[in-house]
């Protein structure tokens, strides 16, 4: 889609023999009067001075300047540049037969020639740098070649598909070659861009006459391949810069072509020239090999360009002597028409701005005198091909387009003339009207126009704008383009690069200042006009503020889009300071777009929030992006236009919560605007059913939200509610009974009962529309639910008439309606409605409505355990206390005795009440509930229970208080409460010889199980001591690693594991990951449950045995401990000191040894840390459990107090 338009333009006064290009780029002429001058710099004098013989060919050396001159006498002169403006010239070499061809390779190493020898023989001589000999060649009988063409297909020619030509085609006759007239009968030479081949077209003899053959040699001088047979093959001969292929003329039909020739000679495509009664004199490449140059006999150049296989004309030099490519800018050139012009070209892509009222978005393509246009607003179109063609009767130099609406104007500037016409789409195609041929004075290198005038500038860098009917002269600049507004006429920018803006007919100066530079434009910002432009180093800066590595950038009325090599297309809000635009690059998904890499804008068209990117092979692609479409959006919504960001949400998949969130207040005051244009049943249901909690306006969609968004709470049930009551209204409901149905279900909780009542109460008025209405909520519902949805509401035949239009078995409902059918009693129906239903509680009720027997009833509330429901209803003493007690046999069952007993004692059981506490243990209640006389019986009973429940001190309290104490002191000593059974002994002088025997029994026992603790403590904290310095010894870090990542490329490995852990052996020495287990059944949990229990040596398990074993002993010291520490305290006051000390120092030793233990694993645990490091650790599950948490806390054992040896009856009275 890019056109050629030119940059810079400069006309030099010299008299050029030759032009050459150094390594810089830089233009150096040797004139006439031998001398080099480098234009726009210094002149330099050639001593001695040139023969006067014609210049054939030079070159420039990359690495001394040097400049290497051919003649066509033969001699070689070698000028070296001595000081500023010197050069020496010396004759290094001369071939005596003449030189018809000469080429230097491009990295400067070889020269090759071609010589006439005896107006016959053809001679190639390659030469080093140094000009020794390399080799030479004779072609008077071109011989065979190193490689040959090969066909790649299968089977015969003749049996081979020919196309539309036929089978006939395999029996063609042999193609006859022949010289054309125009051809020069000289020799042409041209290398590939890696010096490796240069290829060379010269006329050889063959079995019909004379023609031109094209031979490729290879650096060491062996030709490779010759071209196959070509009739009409010219003498104009270029290697494509790429080396792709290599292009000559061809003189066919009477129609002049360009050939492409792959290395291996055969033909790769073809195109034809615009046929002007001339012939092509010579081709040649820029140094990318984008454009090629074919130079005419009548002085005319034509630069061509290629994509998507198609050759575009893009522009026409006329007049030319000669041409030469800069070898180093692209797309600068230099030519002789008189004078010696250096000229820059620049890619252009010549559209229309498009505005949100715009339709069209005209993109013209220049081909030839054709220009190809495509609204594309209208159509996407790629190239080669177009929406309308228009011929302007020249190859245009350039084109502006203005457009408004669905209508627009064209200007086409030429070299003395412009084509002007207005054009609009009619009937889906391109009319054009009002058609004019302008004179222009002078020829315009830019052109624009507005509503108004055409304005343009010319190629000596003078403005014109239109006149009478004639572009003329007017004011000064250097280089100007049209931008992207429409209350702006005309950007120019001086030699200064300073911006100015034509407005009104007058000219205002811009603040902005830039470099010079082909890409500008502008958008009015609040109060001022701003300026865009994009520097040849793909800067885009806009006031001030600059975004690096641009390669396109376009004008959205809203946006700055911008694009990167590497495919990202990225929006700037026009709303905000350019200098924002960096710190909020990442801002949101709506900031940027992906695309493919190198990829370019063509067109943006608001009003269908699309963007146009044409891709490096040609090929054009439309994207939404986010930025576009939301800004699209909103506009509607602000304006009201529901209808149209309903579409574009859908269309885009923009979440539909927007045309709320964007505005709440706005919505919900105008929500009967949007039930008018959004009309379809189907698009209200749609947007109701995609509703959310969230504000998507905070969440998706806030990064250029205009509207500050807020929260709006209950969103959903407010939206639905408000266009519920605007279908209702106008009695349009039963033409929304759908999107009433849909309201009733996406609110939150659904409301299927109002549903359908709805259906119910439409019934009357729209039949048909209830039956629809009905449909589509089962479609919404699962008809199971549904249909007791409508049990619920009693209502028989909507329950039935939901059934029948479901998917349900009639098996599961007949039986049960026909059951219905026959049962008289409307309450009884609707028990055996709430019972089917399993609504228990109203079924109760419906049942003791229908003047159900009481036993009945009860059983039913037994059943669902009813209680609280049956005691609201049943108001009669009887019946109240026969609920109360079935409830309290509930509560017992339950183990809820407490409350059972309350009520028992409610329902004026006291007895059983007394009972039930006596056997629940709750003395409280026993004592209350019992009477004065049997009060003390019932407490012997309820200390027996607590005895037996081992709650020792409610029992003593209880005995003391109401039986007495007789028992008390049995009850202390069972208990162990040793301070409680001194003091009964002392209060009522019993002897303590019993009591200390069982002191004494106690201290023996607990001293037994302590022992027993240690003994087995002591055995698995060695056991767990030795698996782990096993385990330490045997992990090599190094190859764990490799174990990780060899499971880290396992597929699976991370997603969806529940449970995965690593477990060491003992036994795997020297290995590092002995399994990788996974339990996935419970079957296999239940395995792994036994063997962890067993801790069998050597097993997975055995490390998590012992800890646990560990953690059980300690545990079980614990509680030992607490248990004796009354003991140590009755056994002190009893003066058995020796016994209370004993006690102490075992616990004490105990502690002791297992803090020991603690620090030696301790110790591993930390070697292990220091080993593998703590990734390794957790890879292999050891650092959440090697060492037991128990273990690491440094708890301090000791007891209450520890007693001197010598401890007397003074200590022990201050101790008392």
């Amino acid at each position: 889609m890019e056109n050629l338009g030119i940059y810079r333009w400069e006309a030099f006064d010299t008299s050029a023999q030759y032009l050459l290009c150094d390594g810089s780029g830089n233009v150096l002429v040797v004139t006439q009067e031998t001398k080099v001058q480098r234009l726009g710099q210094n002149m330099l004098t050639i001593s001695p001075s040139l023969p006067k013989n014609d210049i054939l060919s030079g070159h420039v050396s990359s690495f001394d300047n040097s400049i290497l001159i051919c003649y066509a006498n033969g001699d070689l002169v070698l000028c070296i540049e001595e000081g500023t403006d010197l050069y020496t010239s010396e004759v290094v070499g001369s071939i005596p037969s003449g030189v018809a061809a000469f080429a230097v390779s491009p990295d400067g190493e070889l020269v090759s020639i071609v010589s006439i020898v005896d107006c016959k023989a053809t001679l190639i001589i390659l030469l080093r740098s140094s000009l020794s000999m390399v080799c030479e060649l004779r072609l008077e009988d071109i011989g065979d070649t190193s490689e040959h063409q090969v066909s790649v297909g299968w089977g015969k020619k003749e049996t081979q598909f020919h196309g539309s030509a036929g089978k006939q085609a395999a029996q063609q006759v042999a193609i006859k070659e022949a010289l054309t007239e125009e051809d020069d009968g000289k020799p042409r030479l041209s290398w590939r861009n890696d010096s490796a081949f240069f290829s060379c077209s010269l006329v050889v003899e063959g079995i019909h006459g004379m023609h031109r053959q094209i031979v490729v040699v290879d650096r060491e001088g062996t030709i490779t391949s010759i071209k196959e047979p070509i009739a009409g093959l010219g003498h104009a001969l270029s290697w494509r810069r790429d080396g792709s292929l290599i292009s000559a003329s061809q003189r066919s039909s009477g129609m002049n072509k360009i050939v492409f020739f792959e290395r291996n000679g055969l033909k790769h495509g073809e195109f034809t020239l615009y046929e002007h009664g001339c012939s092509v004199q010579d081709l040649s490449w820029n140094c990318n090999g984008t454009i090629l140059a074919a130079r005419m006999s009548d002085g005319r150049v034509d630069l061509w360009t290629t994509t998507n296989h198609h050759w575009y004309l893009k522009k026409t030099l006329h007049g030319c002597g000669g041409f030469w490519w800069n070898e180093i800018y692209p797309l600068k050139f230099s030519y002789t028409n008189g004078d010696l012009i250096v000229c820059e070209l620049f890619r252009t892509i010549d559209r229309s701005f498009c505005d949100f009222e715009d339709d069209l978005c005209m993109v013209a393509v220049i081909d030839g005198s054709q220009l190809l246009l495509t609204p594309f607003g209208k159509a996407n179109i790629p190239p080669p091909m177009s929406f309308a063609q228009i011929n302007v009767g020249f190859v245009p130099d350039c084109v502006a387009l203005y457009c408004a609406g669905s209508k627009g104007r064209l200007v086409a500037s030429g070299r003395d003339a412009a084509f002007l016409t207005s054009f609009c789409i009619q009937n889906g195609a391109l009319e054009f009207s009002e058609t004019t041929l302008l004179e222009s004075k002078l020829p315009l290198r830019q052109v624009s126009l507005t509503l108004e005038s055409v304005y343009g500038l010319s190629q000596c860098n003078r403005l014109c704008i239109l006149k009478d009917g004639i572009i003329q002269p007017s004011g000064d600049a250097s280089f100007y383009t049209s931008i992207s507004s429409r209350a702006c006429g005309v950007v120019l920018l001086d030699s200064e690069g300073t911006a100015f803006l034509q407005n009104d007919g007058a000219m205002e100066q811009l603040d902005s200042h830039y470099d010079c530079t082909p890409w500008l434009s502008c958008f009015q910002a609040k109060d001022r006009v701003i300026t865009v432009g994009r520097t040849e180093d793909d800067r885009v800066i806009v006031d001030g503020t600059e975004l690096a590595g641009c390669t396109s950038f376009i004008l959205h009325p809203e946006f700055l889009t911008t694009t990167d090599r590497d495919g990202v297309a990225r929006f700037y809000p026009l709303s905000r300071d350019p200098s924002e635009w960096l710190l909020n690059k990442s801002n949101g998904e709506e900031m940027m777009r992906h695309t493919e890499g190198g990829a370019i804008c063509v067109a943006v068209i608001p009003k269908s929030a699309a963007l146009v990117v044409q891709m490096p092979r040609g090929n054009l692609e439309t994207v939404f992006p986010r930025a576009f479409v939301l800004s699209q959006v909103r506009r509607c919504l602000n304006s009201l236009a529901y209808r149209d960001a309903f579409l574009l949400c859908r269309r885009h998949r923009v979440d539909l919560n927007i045309i709320h969130d964007n505005n709440p207040e706005l919505f919900m005051s105008t929500i009967g605007k949007f039930v008018q244009d959004v009309q379809e049943i189907d698009y209200l249901n749609l947007f109701m059913s995609s509703l959310n909690s969230a504000n998507v306006s905070l969440t998706r969609y806030g990064a250029f939200s205009v509207i500050q968004p807020t929260e709006t709470p209950d969103k959903i049930n407010n939206v639905c509610t408000v266009l519920r009551q605007e279908f209702l209204k106008n009695n349009t409901a039963a033409k929304f009974a759908e999107c009433i149905m849909t309201s009733w279900v996406c609110q939150s909780p659904p409301d299927y009962r109002a549903a359908l009542q709805t259906i119910v109460d439409l019934t009357s008025s729209d039949p048909t529309g209830v039956e629809k209405a009905l449909k589509y909520l089962i479609f919404l519902v699962p008809a199971e639910k549904l249909y007791k949805v409508a049990l619920g509401m009693y209502n028989l035949p909507l329950a039935l008439s939901v059934a029948r239009r479901s998917q349900m078995d009639p098996s599961e409902y007949t039986v049960l309606l026909e059951e219905l059918h026959t049962i008289d009693s409307q309450e009884y129906q609707m028990y055996r409605i709430d019972d089917f239903l399993q609504n228990y509680d109203a079924a109760l009720i419906h049942l003791i409505e229908s003047e159900a027997d009481f036993q009945t009833c009860l059983s039913y509330c037994e059943r669902h355990e009813l209680y609280r429901t049956a005691f609201s209803h049943y108001t009669s003493k009887g019946e109240w206390r026969l609920v109360c007690k079935s409830f309290a046999e509930f509560l017992i069952n339950g183990e809820k005795s407490d409350q059972a007993i309350d009520l028992l004692a409610f329902s004026g059981d006291t007895e059983e009440a007394c009972n039930v506490a006596i056997r629940t243990g709750f003395w409280q209640k026993v004592v209350q509930l019992s009477s004065a006389e049997d009060r003390a019986e019932k407490c012997h009973r309820v200390v027996a229970t607590l005895c037996q429940r081992k709650r020792y001190e409610e029992a003593l309290r209880v005995s003391e208080l109401y039986c007495g104490g007789s028992d008390a002191l049995e009850i202390a000593i069972q208990g162990h409460l040793w301070t409680d059974a001194a003091r009964i002994a002392h209060h009522h002088n019993l002897e303590m010889t019993a009591v200390l025997q069982v002191a004494m029994d106690s201290q023996r026992t607990i001293l037994e199980e302590l022992a027993q603790v240690v003994e087995l403590f002591e055995e698995k904290a060695a056991r767990l001591e030795l698996v782990q310095t096993q385990l330490v010894a045997s992990i090599d870090p190094a190859k764990i690693r490799q174990e990780l990542e060899r499971a880290d490329g396992m597929s699976g490995i991370t997603d969806g594991m529940s449970e995965m852990s690593f477990r060491t052996t003992t036994s795997y020495a020297g290995s590092q990951i002995s399994q990788l287990s996974r339990a996935t059944g419970s079957r296999s949990k239940k395995k792994a449950d036994r063997q962890r229990m067993r801790g069998k040596p050597g097993s997975p398990f055995e490390r998590e045995y012992l800890r646990d074993t560990l953690k059980d002993h300690i545990s079980r010291i614990v509680s030992l401990r607490a248990s004796s520490v009354s003991l140590v305290h009755f056994l002190a006051s009893e003066q058995r000191f020796d016994d209370a000390r004993t006690l102490q120092t075992s616990f004490d030793a105990a502690c002791l040894m297992m803090n020991v233990a603690t620090a030696k694993l301790k110790r591993l645990v930390d070697v292990q840390e220091e080993k593998m490091g703590p990734e390794i650790l957790e890879a292999l599950g050891l650092s959440p459990w090697s060492v037991p948490s128990t273990l690491q806390v440094n708890h301090t054992w000791k007891s209450a107090f520890d007693l001197p040896p010598n401890f007397g009856s003074t200590g022990r009275l201050e101790y008392l």
